[in-house]
């Protein structure tokens, strides 16, 4: 069996520009840069509800769970 990854629109598996969870990873990342982190926040967990394989909103969840100092929910 040949499995293939199409890249998506920043050159990630699972991340292509139709999916509705690239416009919700922007608006969270858009809310992180001004540092409102809980529109952030929420932003992610949005994305992930959408998409459970969009990788890119885990990695930012975690970064922005670390930089709170909230290590045991970057764990989780």
């Amino acid at each position: 069996m040949v499995v293939q990854l199409h890249p998506g629109a920043n050159g990630k598996p699972g991340t292509n520009a139709t999916d509705p969870a690239v416009a919700l990873y922007g608006r969270a990342a858009r809310a992180a840069a001004t540092q409102q982190w809980e529109v952030a926040e929420q932003g992610y967990l949005a994305t992930l509800a959408s998409n459970a394989k969009f990788t890119p909103a885990y990695e930012a969840l975690i970064d922005l769970y670390r930089l709170e100092g909230r290590n045991t929910d970057a764990i989780d």
